[in-house]
């Protein structure tokens, strides 16, 4: 009977063991699930922060370049339209008659 005795308290050992190892493998796994979608979500919201700093600064690229590209265009437009009064003038060569029939295109 001392073999039946000693099989038996190895076998309870051996479950308490086995049942201390799977408490301790749920108890952790119930956590880890917990950590990783914080760690994620925690990780999401920066970079959701940062799509939104990003977006901002290209918006305000934007409406700087919006405001600044057609006075660009402005100004080469009086340029040219400076530089072209001044060729008419300098091919004028003094009054232009009144029977003069030139047609300017």
């Amino acid at each position: 009977m001392d073999w039946l005795v000693t099989l038996g308290i190895a076998v309870a050992a051996a479950g308490t063991v086995f049942i201390l190892v799977i408490g301790i493998a749920v108890h952790d796994l119930r956590g880890h699930p917990s950590r990783g979608i914080s760690d994620v979500s925690t990780r999401q919201a920066m970079s959701l922060r940062k799509v939104g700093e990003n977006m901002a600064a290209v918006q305000k690229d934007l409406r700087e370049a919006q405001i600044q590209a057609p006075a660009r265009a402005n100004r080469r437009l009086s340029a040219r339209l400076a530089e072209l009064s001044a060729r008419v003038d300098a091919d004028d060569g003094g009054l232009i008659m009144e029977d003069d029939d030139r047609v300017l295109h």
